[in-house]
This record gives structure tokens, C-alpha cells and sequence, in this order.
């Protein structure tokens, strides 16, 4: 298509950057003499451009599309090509390896500069329909190239580029959905003229022919062609800008801070982020504000890493799937003295999702979520309401990767998505730290909460499940699993200690070892083997890339497959190794593990037996000896923290490794104190009326529990907890006849 000769001037180049809204746009078009095209070419396009329902995603798009832009940049500039976008903004631009919390704030500002999103007053009264600027000192478009970038769509621009974070060029198309226009203006960094295009929708309404659906269209000139800015009246500008002109920004529209803004959208949807970008507010007379705001956004993963909320974390380096490739597993667990369950979600809505706390990421953007139930699976029930879990897939396959759809935060309903779920489950829960974990915060419970009541109450709740718990012949009793219920277990042994930190770090290691207990190891058959490995080597000796650690199995190599790896922290790892089912008892072999580096090699071993699993019990972790049962109280602080309750909450089940577990039930629940309030009669009879429903209360847990384990589908926690609600009021009010409704 020939382009035309005209040209406008700075002016124009001002007026399009300085437009607000659908009004000052619509009054811009009239006053000039343009044409237009199907974007896409195709007048059938709305279905392709409405391809994803939120607002928010779709500019999260626009924005990697900037981070693309940057690195095509620097690519061309220097004429190194990566093999992928992380290791490009780490050859590019000295990010390290460990990520962007290793810079300084200084650093990570410089960098952002590149990439600028800006929250501009619309002039309209709605705060949610801001005008939403993003403007990138990227590689840029020559006006002819147009058609097949910014206004194409199914274009295979990034298909074969490996380096950049896009794959099918068309994400930040969904942007032109949420907004009345939207202004591009893009200048080659080779130089040349300021091409400019506005999207906007039109309904076809006033057409001849009826339509069943409208359809986007771009500005051009008369002549088809892009229309363009003179390169010499505008000399020193290069880049990308897009101005979307009153954005459906519900849900992100408030001023900078971690909630419902901008930064907070940026933070979450690029959870892992490899190359952050600067986040301002230039709404100053809507917030009566002297000066513009403005933020770093380098997302959750790197503020998680340095956040004082984080109590505890526990990171996998590369967990083997086989043919479907690799992940990695970082967790966080958030936890500070007297947070209330209202401000532990709110902590965690900082980073995430409190409802879906375990994020799929893809070089470093989020595409896919889980529900908290899918942690729920590992029996770690402490640790359910307060860890964040990011599952790092940038080393997938290409088979592995078709998980992900081309919508992000969505997964194909595959096979492989399955099975990548069960072996994440798998070694989650036959990870011993995170087993330590849990009990760690299962004691900070237990130890204000064993006195004689709560000892009488599991009591008479074991024989309670012991008489009402029979078999399909009416044999009595199987507890929780299947045995003798038995005496309350008390609070049990208590947690394993956290390992020591090795002594003595250096920079390359002089020893390396196996620390496990038994000798030989013990390969269970159809089980995993964990092989524990001490090294005098600092963290960096592996995160830098100066070395490695790696597992080998000689000739057992036919039944030891590797399945996963922690980093190494403090001088210690661990491997988790599969042993097959079918493998030959009392066969013998060796394990070594080999820290290697430029000048160096450690080698250690240490026997192997393949030795017969123990038979385990009905019920999985259980043991036949009936749940503690602990009546929790208002001023039950820690307990209450721990759990993460507030008034709504009734009771709760928590299996545990060391034996039956708990059953933790409320005395402030909203349905309940009120009845005990009004109990008369003295200590004694509310003391009778308060063990009665707790013990009640509890057995009516443990069945609901052990039904929700046998069940695939599980109800929402909102509708558990109203009908656990409704529950606690009928029982309350059956066993204190004597309190009058009407008086509550």
C-alpha cells in the first residue's frame, strides 16, 4: 500500500497525546479528513479481540508487550540473541540471576524507566474510567508495519522468537475491549516518521445492512495508509505509547498502594516479573495532590523474598517430570504475632489470592491459578490459610507447555496438566521441612491449649466415635481410621527440629556429604526416598551458576529415578527420589551425590537397599487413637491467630502426621456465645452445656472431614462455613432448652 505524502506536524503530536476522552477524541476525528480499516483486516473481529473478560489481564498484556519491546531493542543494539526472555534480561541488562531483589532500589528504578504506565484524569466523573497510558523506550514500528503489529491480529511476530515473553502477538489486543479509543503512536529506534493510529469499536448500527455484531476499526488516511508524523518535527522521541481512553479500570482504579490499584494489578499478574516498570498517578486534582506518584512495580515474587511478613520458606530448585520437562517450587508462608484471620487474607490479597493461593507462572506472568484445596491434599492443614506457593514452569517442554492457553491464567484441560499436579503434590508432601513446618505451628497451639477439660472432651469424643462408627456388619468402633480410639494423645512429641545451618560456608566447598540416618538407605518400594546432603558452600555457589550439586545411581539407575530438588540453603539440600514399585527387594546399589564446579570436583556415596513400604493404615496418616479435641475461647490469642479465625468460624479438623490429630472448636462463634450468655444455673451446668457441644460439635467435624476426603467435590468455604453456622445454632440451642430465642 503507497503511503500517502501528507504529514502532520508536532502539533498534532501533542494534541494525540494530550487527548482525555471519548468526547475531546470523537471532536479530534471529526476535524480531520480520515479513512479506516478492519483491524486485523477482518470484519468479523470482535470475537478475537474480546477474547479475554478482564480488564486487568488484558493490560497486563499491553504491559509484557512493553517488556517484548525492550528487549527487541537492546537485542538489535547489540546482536545477542538469548535463548529465552529471562537469561535476555540477564545477558541485556545485568539483571541477576537471583532476580530483581538482588539490585538496589536505585537499579531497579533505572531499569523501570524504561517502561512507564501512567493513571491519567479522564474528566469524567466515574473514578473507574481513567485514561491509561503506557509508553515503552522500546524498538518501535515504522508506520508501514502497522497493519501486521499494532493493528494486526493471528500474526506469528513472536512465534519463533524465543527471547521475548509473547507467543501468539495478539494479548494486548484485548485492551481495545475495555476502552472507548485507543491512541498509538510508535517511532522506529532505526528512526523515521511518528506513526499513529486510533482503535475504536464501532456498533454498525446506521448501516444498510443489519449486523449481528459490531467490529474494531483503526484510523487511516483516505488512501488506506498509516497516517504519520514528520520524524524532523519531532526529533527526540522513540518508542511506543498507547493512550486507552477511559479504561474499564473496576478494581484497580484507586490511587498507588496495595490495594485495588495499578501497582497491585502489576504486582499480582506478573507474580515472578523479569524486568519491572514504573507505575504513575497523574490524577492530582482528583486526590487534591501536589506532586505526580509514582512506584516500581517487580512483583510479588521478589517482594516476598524481602518482606518481613514472611515467616518461614521453603524452595525447590527442579522437580523432574519427565518428558513434560521441569518446574520449580518456591513457597512462602506468612505469618506475624496477633494477625487476625481478616488481616492475614488482606496479607496475602497483597501478593495473590487468599482463595487461590498457588500460581503457575511463565516467565515470571501468571497463568494459571489454583484453589487453596489443592495444598489441602499434602494433610499440611496448618499451613493451608497462610502459604503462597509459585510453580516456576519457564523450563516446561514444549509438550508440558501446552497446559497454558493462549488467554493466560487459564490451563488447557489436559493430561499433562494433571499429572504435573499430582507429582507437585507428591513432593510437597514428602518434603520433611515443610512436614516440620506444620508441626511447628500445630505447637504453638497445643501448648496453651492441654488442659483437663480439653483432655476429658477428646476422651469422650473417642468413645463417642468408637459407639456411633461401625462397620457394614455393625462391627463396633473404628475411631478415626479403624482401630481402638483410644486415650486423647495429648499434644504428642512435638516437631523435629529445624536443621542446624552448617558452619563455615565458602565460596567452593572442601567437603560434601549424606546425612541421613539410616545405614544403608532405605528405598521403599513405590515410595519416595529423601537423600539429605550437607555442603560447606555458601547459597550462591549454586544460585550464581558457580556450581552444581547432582544426584547419580550407578547401576540402580533402572529403579532410583530423580524427582525433585530443593535449593541449597544454609549448606543443606535435598533430593527426592522415586523408587519403582516392582523393584527387587534386598537389591543393593550405591547413591552418590557430586558438587562440581570450574576447578573442582566432591564426590560422596553411601549404600542403598530396596527394602519393603510398611502397610499403611485405613484413613492415610492416621493413627487409630481418636482426634484431641480443643475448645477455643476469645482470649485464646495465639490459637486464634494460628488458626485464623474470627467469629464466623465453628470448628475444624486437622489431621496430623504424629498421630490423629485435632479438633478445634469455638466458644465465640457468633451463633454460640450468645445461647452460653444466657445459660443460667451456674459453673456446673454451663460447664456440662459447654463440653456437651464442643464434644458434639467436634464429632460432627470429623465426619464432615473424613466425608470431604472421600469426596471429589468439595463445597465452597463460604457455604461450609454458613452451613457449620447453622449447625452450631441448632445444636447450641437443643442442649440449653431453657434459653428463649427470642431473647438473643
Amino acid at each position: 500500500m503507497a503511503a500517502t505524502t501528507q504529514k502532520f506536524g508536532q502539533d498534532t503530536f501533542e494534541r494525540l497525546r494530550s487527548l482525555r476522552n471519548a468526547t475531546e477524541v470523537s471532536e479530534f476525528l471529526e476535524e480531520h479528513d480520515l479513512g479506516w480499516e478492519y483491524l486485523g483486516q477482518n470484519g468479523n473481529n470482535a470475537g478475537t479481540v474480546r477474547m479475554g473478560s478482564d480488564p486487568g489481564e488484558a493490560l497486563t498484556e499491553r504491559i509484557t508487550n512493553a517488556v517484548d519491546a525492550v528487549i527487541e531493542r537492546k537485542v538489535e543494539e547489540t546482536g545477542i540473541e538469548p535463548d529465552t526472555p529471562r537469561e535476555a534480561v540477564q545477558e541485556l541488562f545485568g539483571i541477576p540471576e537471583g532476580g530483581l531483589e538482588e539490585l538496589s532500589n536505585q537499579e531497579v528504578r533505572e531499569l523501570a524507566e524504561n517502561i512507564v504506565v501512567r493513571m491519567k484524569e479522564s474528566g469524567v466523573e466515574d473514578e473507574s474510567l481513567p485514561t491509561i497510558e503506557i509508553r515503552d523506550q522500546g524498538i518501535g514500528q515504522q508506520p508501514d508495519d502497522f497493519p501486521t503489529t499494532f493493528a494486526g491480529l493471528h500474526e506469528d511476530n513472536k512465534i519463533t522468537t524465543h527471547y521475548l515473553i509473547g507467543k501468539y502477538g495478539q494479548g494486548g489486543s484485548n485492551t481495545f475491549d475495555f476502552a472507548k479509543y485507543s491512541i498509538i503512536l510508535s517511532r522506529s529506534a532505526d528512526g523515521g516518521d511518528i506513526g499513529w493510529t486510533i482503535v475504536y469499536f464501532d456498533e454498525r448500527l446506521d448501516e444498510e445492512e443489519e449486523y449481528k455484531e459490531g467490529v474494531f476499526k483503526y484510523v487511516t488516511m483516505p488512501d488506506g495508509s498509516i497516517p504519520r508524523i514528520d520524524g524532523d518535527a519531532v526529533s527526540d522521541w522513540t518508542g511506543s505509547l498507547v493512550r486507552l481512553i477511559e479504561y474499564q479500570a473496576t478494581g484497580f482504579e484507586r490511587q498507588l498502594g496495595p490495594w485495588k490499584s495499578i501497582y497491585q494489578l502489576g504486582t499480582k499478574a506478573l507474580f515472578g516479573s523479569i524486568f519491572p516498570f514504573l507505575v504513575e498517578d497523574h490524577r492530582l486534582e482528583r486526590y487534591d495532590w501536589d506532586d505526580i506518584e509514582d512506584r516500581p512495580v517487580r512483583g510479588s515474587r521478589s517482594r516476598l523474598n524481602t518482606s518481613s511478613l514472611v515467616d518461614e520458606t521453603r524452595k525447590f530448585k527442579e522437580v523432574d517430570l519427565g518428558e513434560l520437562g521441569s518446574v520449580k517450587i518456591n513457597c512462602w508462608i506468612i505469618y506475624k504475632k496477633g494477625m487476625s484471620r481478616t488481616d492475614l487474607r488482606r496479607k496475602i490479597d497483597e501478593f495473590g489470592k487468599s482463595t487461590e493461593p498457588i500460581v503457575f507462572t511463565l516467565s515470571g506472568q501468571v497463568h494459571n491459578r489454583e484453589d487453596k484445596r489443592f495444598f489441602e491434599k499434602t494433610g499440611f492443614s496448618y499451613l493451608k490459610d497462610r502459604i503462597i506457593i509459585e510453580i516456576d514452569c519457564e523450563n516446561l517442554s514444549r509438550k508440558g507447555s501446552r497446559i497454558f492457553s493462549s488467554t493466560r491464567n487459564t490451563s488447557s484441560n489436559r493430561d499433562e496438566y494433571r499429572e504435573i499436579k499430582e507429582k507437585i503434590l507428591k513432593t510437597l508432601d514428602n518434603d520433611e521441612e515443610l512436614e516440620r513446618i506444620n508441626e511447628e505451628y500445630r505447637r504453638r497451639i497445643l501448648n496453651e491449649q492441654t488442659d483437663d477439660e480439653s483432655e476429658e472432651i477428646s476422651q469422650e469424643l473417642a468413645k463417642l466415635l468408637q459407639t456411633f462408627t461401625q462397620d457394614d456388619d455393625g462391627n463396633q468402633g473404628t475411631g478415626t481410621n479403624g482401630g481402638n480410639p483410644g486415650p486423647s494423645p495429648g499434644p504428642g512429641p512435638g516437631p523435629k527440629p529445624k536443621p542446624k545451618p552448617v558452619n563455615n560456608l565458602k565460596d567452593t566447598p572442601t567437603y560434601v556429604k549424606i546425612t541421613n540416618s539410616a545405614d544403608p538407605l532405605k528405598a521403599k518400594q513405590g515410595r519416595r526416598m529423601r537423600v539429605k546432603v550437607e555442603v560447606d558452600a555458601v547459597d550462591e555457589f549454586e544460585s550464581d551458576g558457580r556450581g552444581e550439586i547432582l544426584i547419580g545411581f550407578g547401576d540402580m539407575d533402572d529403579v532410583l529415578t530423580f524427582s525433585s530438588v530443593t535449593q541449597l540453603k544454609d549448606g543443606r539440600k535435598t533430593f527426592q527420589v522415586e523408587v519403582d514399585e516392582d523393584a527387587e527387594l534386598e537389591r543393593t546399589g550405591e547413591v552418590t551425590v557430586v558438587a562440581e564446579w570450574d576447578n573442582g570436583r566432591l564426590t560422596t556415596a553411601r549404600d542403598v537397599e530396596i527394602v519393603e513400604p510398611p502397610k499403611r493404615q485405613r484413613g492415610g496418616r492416621q493413627s487409630p487413637e481418636g482426634p484431641q479435641t480443643i475448645p477455643v475461647s476469645e482470649d485464646d490469642d495465639e490459637t486464634i491467630d494460628t488458626l485464623g479465625w474470627d467469629e464466623s468460624n465453628v470448628a475444624e479438623y486437622r489431621p496430623s502426621d504424629s498421630g490423629p490429630g485435632e479438633v478445634y472448636v469455638s466458644l465465640f462463634n457468633q451463633n454460640v456465645k450468645p445461647i452460653l450468655e444466657k445459660v443460667e444455673g451456674g459453673d456446673r451446668v454451663l460447664t456440662r452445656y459447654r463440653k456437651q457441644y464442643v464434644m458434639y460439635m467436634a464429632y460432627l467435624e470429623v465426619l464432615r472431614k473424613q466425608d470431604e476426603t472421600d469426596t471429589e467435590d468439595t463445597a465452597s468455604e463460604e457455604y461450609q462455613i454458613r452451613e457449620m453456622n447453622r449447625v452450631a445454632r441448632v445444636l447450641m440451642q437443643a442442649l440449653a432448652k431453657e434459653v428463649d430465642p427470642g431473647d438473643l
